[in-house]
């Protein structure tokens, strides 16, 4: 259907424990679900909660995402929060990136999860310590609350937290100039 399923996730996420960085190009549509998962980890219904989900949308209410990331879930790794405007997902091309790195921030609170739009930092929260480990099955288009609605491009998986410098050279397609900055709320 809609969905890709990973075959080999193990051997993708292999070295990801510490730190990843989840970057598209999404152009989402009007959905039917509750919120959309662009990308999920190790979900079985009742039984697994995901290492990684990535959700963006809630077109009936006002739009959430979420940015869950860590092993065992928990609130504690989850970054979300609610879209300025409904063309961050629908009706138009935007770059996202999604990153974790649980060695950094400030000694008591190690860990800091970010989420970039156009490459614009647009969300972050610090203390997000649980590694990313025991992936063992990835599927991009489908997951934890429903499938996605919508089309995505260039999806990639990087072993590491990009920098804002890094997301904005793939937000701009290497140019500079950033496609359009994130709505101001």
């Amino acid at each position: 259907g809609d969905a890709v399923i990973v075959c080999d996730a193990a051997q993708v996420f292999d070295g990801i424990r510490e730190a990843v960085t989840i970057a598209f190009w999404q152009n989402g549509e009007d959905s039917p679900h509750r919120n959309d998962t662009l990308c999920c980890s190790n979900f079985t219904y009742g039984v697994s909660n995901p290492s990684i989900a990535v959700h963006l949308g809630c077109w009936r209410d006002p739009g959430q995402y979420r940015w869950d990331c860590g092993s065992p879930w928990s609130f504690e790794n989850r970054l979300a929060g609610h879209h300025r405007a409904p063309s961050e997902w629908m009706g138009t091309w935007n770059h996202w990136a999604f990153t974790k790195d649980f060695r950094v921030g400030p000694d008591e609170r190690k860990g800091e999860m970010r989420i970039y739009l156009n490459g614009v930092l647009y969300d972050s929260q610090s203390g997000t310590d649980t590694p990313i480990e025991n992936i063992t099955s990835f599927t991009i288009g489908s997951g934890w609350y429903g499938h996605y609605d919508g089309l995505v491009d260039d999806f990639r998986i990087y072993d590491y937290a990009l920098s804002e410098a890094e997301v904005a050279y793939l937000a701009s397609d290497g140019t500079g100039q950033l496609p359009r900055p994130a709505p101001l709320p």
